[in-house]
């Protein structure tokens, strides 16, 4: 018996009810299970082994809890904020007290208010708002501090941020939160910019001038010794097509002066910055390669 259908939207994970509804027995769900053709992902919710990927997962979750919402990072990475992430955040107030989860599941039961929930490609999460949040909560403080700067300077309102601030005063993590909130500086793509650049200083990159102007641009970052620009772009950069076009002819016009443009997202920034640090050095090595006699 092949999967039921509704598994083919779910990213191959389907409840045991589905499984009946669509013609297949307990004996039937048994004898799958006990040959491997099928895995328990979640009580009485299965998928095919070899097709399991942190999509299924997520759809699993909600399929164990129809109440629950996807929050956190998941909710996150579902908004488009963050990369994808293998371990899977279900906020459910109707959790089971003593539930056994798998490692990739964070189970949380914190209360979630029906302004809060939301719909990304299919699933329910909670909203841009209360997904902030609950990284503001849980993150260690630096890393938190550079998200809700990214995100308050072009995804997020301070307002919107604030109301969900104040619909979970006293839960876990609520005092940092504020505090990231008093001390938040939106604008700033500067947040990863300068984990950025003290990482290349670190490295021994010492040459790299902030906010440094070039022709009649501003450069993130410049090694004027190399004519080297590194940009980093905001969450949301080239979100229309004005901004597109504005920064694919400052970035052609810079190279037709000379110039080398290398562009990273903040997103790279916080969650890949050895392989950023690296691909510059990279390219500080070619371009002192090419200086010596």
């Amino acid at each position: 018996m092949p999967v039921p259908a509704a598994a083919e939207r779910q990213h191959g994970a389907f409840s045991r009810a589905q499984a009946l509804a669509e013609g297949a027995t307990a004996s039937t769900i048994s004898n799958r299970l006990r040959r491997q053709r099928w895995v328990a992902l979640l009580p009485r919710v299965y998928a095919e082994p070899s097709k399991v990927t942190p999509w299924t997962r997520a759809w699993a979750a909600v399929l164990w809890l129809p109440r629950g919402v996807l929050s956190g990072e998941t909710a996150l990475w579902l908004w488009d904020v963050l990369p994808r992430t293998d371990t899977i955040h279900l906020t459910a107030t109707d959790a089971p007290s003593r539930a056994r989860t798998p490692t990739w599941l964070r189970l949380h039961r914190q209360p979630i208010t029906s302004a809060e929930r939301s719909l990304a490609l299919g699933l329910p999460v909670v909203c841009l708002e209360r997904a902030l949040l609950d990284c503001m909560c849980s993150w260690p403080a630096r890393l938190a501090a550079e998200l809700v700067d990214a995100t308050l300077a072009s995804t997020v309102s301070r307002r919107a941020l604030l109301r969900s601030y104040h619909s979970q005063l006293g839960r876990r993590g609520s005092r940092q939160a504020g505090r990231l909130l008093a001390h938040a500086a939106p604008g700033a793509a500067s947040a990863p910019e300068r984990r950025l650049a003290s990482a290349l200083r670190r490295a021994g990159f010492t040459r790299f001038r902030r906010n440094a102007p070039v022709l009649q641009y501003r450069a993130d970052l410049l090694d004027p010794d190399l004519r080297l620009i590194i940009e980093v772009d905001g969450w949301s950069a080239h979100g229309d097509r004005i901004s597109f076009q504005h920064d694919r002819t400052r970035q052609n016009d810079l190279v037709r002066h000379g110039y080398v443009v290398l562009r990273f997202t903040a997103t790279e920034v916080l969650h890949r910055l050895p392989d950023v640090v690296a691909e510059i050095g990279s390219m500080v090595e070619r371009l002192e390669a090419r200086r010596l006699p």
